[in-house]
């Protein structure tokens, strides 16, 4: 009997594949004039914090998210490294300003970077 484990929502409907920045992004969440969120940024690459953008519909819940992240220190032109990512791609740790987060993917997709040529 062959036992295996569902897959994450994300990952299951197609496979991502790496933008000229390294990012692994799914043919519909394309890079955009060079920039990704920081969820797509692969492990061990380093991007600047552009800005963070809204993940719900709820001009409040946006902002609370926002003023979270930036207290957390991702604020605009902050330089963010991906340490690693869980084995499903979620939480994932990044390293910025001297210290480690993590953060969960739907936290890491509020935040716009621009990846930084290593």
């Amino acid at each position: 009997m062959s036992s295996s484990l569902p897959q994450a929502p994300h990952l299951a409907a197609q496979d991502p594949k790496p933008c000229e920045h390294g990012c692994q992004l799914p043919e519909d969440l394309a890079c955009h004039a060079g920039t990704c969120t920081l969820d797509c940024l692969g492990i061990g690459r380093t991007g600047s914090v552009l800005d963070i953008i809204s993940s719900q519909p709820d001009a409040s819940s946006n902002d609370d998210v926002r003023r979270r992240l930036m207290e957390m220190g991702l604020c605009n032109g902050t330089e963010v490294t991906v340490v690693r990512k869980s084995p499903f791609g979620d939480p994932i740790e990044i390293r910025l300003r001297g210290y480690h987060l993590s953060l969960r993917n739907q936290q890491a997709r509020c935040v716009r970077v621009r990846p930084i040529s290593a």
